[in-house]
C-alpha cells in the first residue's frame, strides 16, 4: 500500500495485486499437479513373418485357347446431332466462366436445352449429352 497525491487528492492504492511473491513463477500452473508412476515396459522385439513362396509355372504349361474374332457390325454408330444451341455470349476469362445459351446465362455444370455444360473457354463450350462430349463454336 502506498498513498499519492492526485489532483490535489490524496489516494491510497493497493499495489499487491501488481507485485509477485518473490521465487514464484507467474507461468507455473496454481492447480498443484499429480505426478503419475509409470509401470515398466518390456522392449518390443522384431517379429520376422515369413511368406510362403508360391509356385511358378513355366510358360510352356499355359495353352492360350485361340479365340475367332467377333464379327464386325455392319451397322453404322448412330451419329449424334449436334443440339439447337444458341449461344448469344461467352464470359471466359474468370473463375467462373459463364455462357449466354438459348437466351439463359450458364455456368459450367448447369444444364440447358437437355444437354450439360462442361468447360467454357474463349470462342467455343463443350457439352455433354448422351454420355458424349462436343464442343460448340461460337460465331461472333
Amino acid at each position: 500500500m502506498y498513498t499519492a497525491l492526485a489532483q490535489g487528492a490524496l489516494l491510497e492504492v493497493d499495489s499487491s495485486y501488481f507485485e509477485t511473491p518473490p521465487g514464484r513463477n507467474p507461468f507455473s500452473p496454481q492447480v498443484p499437479q499429480q505426478t503419475q508412476e509409470l509401470a515398466p515396459v518390456a522392449p518390443i522385439r522384431p517379429v520376422i513373418v515369413e511368406e510362403p513362396q508360391a509356385e511358378i509355372e513355366p510358360l510352356e504349361s499355359i495353352v492360350m485357347e485361340h479365340q475367332e474374332p467377333a464379327e464386325e457390325s455392319t451397322a453404322s454408330p448412330i451419329e449424334e446431332e449436334a443440339p439447337d444451341l444458341t449461344i448469344s455470349g461467352l464470359v471466359w476469362n474468370t473463375d467462373r466462366p459463364q455462357a449466354i445459351v438459348n437466351e439463359e446465362v450458364v455456368g459450367i455444370g448447369d444444364a440447358v436445352a437437355g444437354v450439360h455444360i462442361v468447360d467454357i473457354r474463349r470462342g467455343q463450350i463443350t457439352i455433354l449429352r448422351h454420355g458424349k462430349t462436343m464442343t460448340i463454336e461460337y460465331k461472333y
